[in-house]
């Protein structure tokens, strides 16, 4: 989607007539003191775009999205304010309507998750450092009650009895109760359990239950399976695999809204993979998404798969797939959200890198499946993609630069009814380094090229920060 290096797609929702994204990448039309940016881009049932905004925050993992039926909200970390919490309200049509910082809370590590109250105001799930510790360990979660023009209501801090803690969803249960899923620890090295805390809207507890100790996460993620049971599923980092080593495996626990834990599913053969989200659906079960090594007794080379599961209402494995794409001397990276769709299948995005323009990068992967997580029906439990399509940039304008290859100089030329003002255009290295960008009213621009080194780069034109065409360049 992007004409730079390091992007990567986190979140995905389906909407009435398509699907929303959130992707991570480099900066194109905001100057970043990290030079990382997100999108939130609007794509149809078969994938092309419909439009895309660029926003300048950061979002690390899953959960920052809010559709509402005025507007879409997402939630983040300013890159440019010591990872303040941000918060951005954007029109059903692509629009960034405003961006706020909430500085409401110092150290803080931006919002990393949200969701819609009983009252209709915004719920944000968010962590700082605690002043009286060390800045380097000593988070301290809160929630934050902001209305929807983003201005403070409410404000508490919860799990005070432990050192460390970091949250990592919220969700609303039917009683109205704050479900939260964490990881903790009050010294902090390999040993960080995971838990999840009911909260009420005042910041009581009402009940809290911890993973067995032996279970040791990186991050903690709940999901509601009925109305009285709940899932909980722990992400543990296992590439590059060491096969001296006993890894645990991948589980997810069951328990009832009391707290209690009843069942558990535990991949006990399967320690070299990874749970990275699920997403339940009431009377439907659970999907899950990750990662796997599929070959790793034998790490040279290192082929990481995507790794999917469903498991059905009554708490059954139902079918596993492993999906990698090895083109252009690529390999996987992952899935890091994977959703249930109305037709009844299933939709996940994530990464892929390879090196198919010239350099070594990665790109947005969206892997649509049917019922049975299959990209072709009947497929294996193994599925190894070798041929795919040419890398497509959103459809959009259709850029003409001439001339291409260049030398000392290139004009770009753009369509006679494109509407010629709030015009940005840029010329970008492949590893993202913006080289010339200036604004224009006419449906022409020159680009100086003397002094760049011979190679690949991207012409790119944005329109009230939004962007509408890109087009690769070579340089002689």
């Amino acid at each position: 989607y992007f004409p730079l290096n390091g992007e990567i797609g986190s979140e995905i929702y389906e909407t009435e007539d398509g699907y929303i994204i959130l992707v991570e990448h480099d900066c194109v039309a905001h100057n970043s003191s990290t030079n990382i940016c997100t999108s939130i881009i609007k794509i149809d049932e078969s994938g092309e775009t419909i439009w895309m905004t660029e926003l300048n925050m950061d979002v690390s993992w899953v959960g920052h999205y809010l559709e509402m039926p005025e507007a879409f909200y997402i939630t983040g970390t300013n890159v440019n304010t010591s990872n303040q919490m941000a918060l951005a309200k954007i029109s059903k049509t692509g629009e960034l309507i405003w961006q706020k910082e909430l500085d409401f809370v110092p150290l803080s590590s931006g919002g990393v998750g949200i969701i819609e109250n009983e009252s209709g105001h915004l719920l944000v799930l968010g962590a700082r450092r605690r002043p009286w510790i060390s800045q380097t360990s000593g988070w301290e979660p809160y929630i934050i009650t902001v209305t929807k023009e983003g201005e403070l209501l409410d404000l508490f801090y919860f799990n005070s009895d432990y050192n460390n803690t970091f949250p990592y969803r919220i969700i609303l249960d039917p009683d109205g109760r704050y479900i939260i899923s964490y990881i903790y620890c009050n010294v902090c090295g390999f040993n960080r359990p995971g838990g999840v805390i009911a909260l009420d809207s005042h910041g009581n507890t009402l009940m809290r239950n911890e993973f067995p100790e032996k279970f040791l996460p990186l991050s903690c993620f709940v999901e509601q399976w009925s109305e009285d049971v709940f899932s909980y599923n722990w992400y543990h980092w296992t590439n590059p695999p060491d096969i001296t080593q006993v890894l645990d495996p991948p589980a997810i626990f069951f328990m009832d809204k009391e707290g209690d834990l009843f069942d558990s599913l535990i991949f006990f053969n399967q320690a070299y993979k990874d749970i990275l989200f699920t997403e339940t659906k009431w009377g439907e079960g659970m999907v899950g998404t990750g990662s796997q090594v599929l070959n790793y007794t034998n790490p040279q080379p290192n082929l990481q798969a995507l790794w999917l599961f469903k498991i059905d209402q009554d708490r059954h494995l139902s079918w596993e797939r492993a999906y990698a794409d090895t083109t252009d001397g690529g390999f996987t990276y992952s899935m890091y959200q994977i959703r249930h769709t109305k037709d009844g299948g299933v939709i996940a995005i994530g990464g892929l890198s390879n090196t198919m323009t010239g350099v070594f990068e990665t790109h947005v992967w969206l892997l649509k499946l049917d019922s049975m997580g299959c990209l072709t029906p009947g497929c294996d439990e193994v599925n190894i993609i070798t041929a795919t399509d040419p890398v497509v940039f959103p459809s959009g304008l259709a850029l003409q630069l001439y001339p291409n290859p260049a030398t000392s100089e290139v004009t770009l030329a753009l369509p006679q009814d494109l509407p010629d003002h709030d015009l940005l255009a840029s010329l970008v290295s492949p590893s993202g380094q913006l080289l010339r960008q200036q604004s224009f009213l006419h449906p022409s621009i020159r680009f100086d090229t003397t002094g760049l080194p011979p190679g690949m780069y991207y012409v790119t034109v944005h329109r009230k920060g939004s962007l509408v065409g890109v087009e690769k360049l070579v340089i002689k």
